[in-house]
């Protein structure tokens, strides 16, 4: 796309064959930044955005998409934050007390010596014995407690989307007689049961508003093998008569 922009704008009057390419090119663009938002590659998609703001400043996919990237950058932001947080805590927690030395107990003192009789022997004085009573100091060690290491779970690949009835869009009848041409994306949801919800409709370049219908009408109607969670898509389908 880089390359028609520049083919575009290299004349005044601009190319009509650029501007051709840029239109077809542009629903791709559109698809390949949303899926760059969904695996968080913002700046892909911001890139992939300004292509289709340079191709038409006035498409209607540029103020979804912006948003789209902002609040994921934001998401992401607040993630990395609370990464951090909490790999600070378990910093904290990993800090070693200090030991605790235990207290020697004091030394008993020595008995005193009893002297021996010198007279008869039922004048004999016993003697005090100092004795020391022991202090029994007990001391525990604290030991530091850690947390049990965490072991990273790998999460489930995606199982790619198996289609049961998807049918083309018709042409409609009322645009037949002007023989129109168009392109139009859509967004949808096929929800975990397998069944298509949340749809969105867009016309590139310009709009029809019966193709888009048309678009909507069949989408509802198609049904996906149970993928087990919903999942987003994004699709782009081409009317001619």
């Amino acid at each position: 796309m880089e390359y028609y922009v520049a083919l575009r704008d290299a004349t005044d009057a601009g190319d009509d064959s650029a501007a051709s390419a840029l239109m077809e090119l542009q629903p791709y663009a559109v698809i390949g930044a949303e899926q760059a938002i969904e695996r968080q590659d913002f700046a892909e998609a911001e890139r992939l955005r300004r292509l289709v703001a340079a191709a038409d400043p006035r498409a209607p996919s540029l103020a979804r998409m912006a948003s789209a990237i902002t609040k994921g950058l934001f998401d992401q932001s607040r993630e990395s934050r609370e990464s951090q947080a909490a790999l600070d805590e378990v910093a904290t927690a990993n800090v070693v007390a200090p030991a605790i030395t235990p207290t020697a107990p004091p030394a008993m003192a020595p008995p005193v010596p009893v002297a021996a009789p010198t007279s008869s022997p039922t004048a004999m004085v016993p003697a005090a014995v100092a004795a020391a009573t022991p202090v029994d100091s007990r001391a525990s060690a604290t030991a530091a407690i850690r947390p049990p290491a965490t072991s990273a779970v790998a999460a489930p690949a995606r199982t790619e989307l198996v289609a049961l009835r998807t049918p083309a869009p018709e042409y409609p009848d009322e645009r037949r007689g002007r023989r129109a041409v168009g392109q139009v994306v859509a967004s949808f949801t096929v929800n975990s049961d397998g069944t298509v919800g949340g749809i969105r409709t867009e016309s590139v370049g310009t709009r029809h508003p019966a193709f888009e219908r048309s678009v909507a009408r069949t989408l509802s109607r198609w049904k996906y093998q149970p993928p087990g969670e919903s999942r987003d898509v994004t699709m782009s389908f081409n009317f001619a008569p």
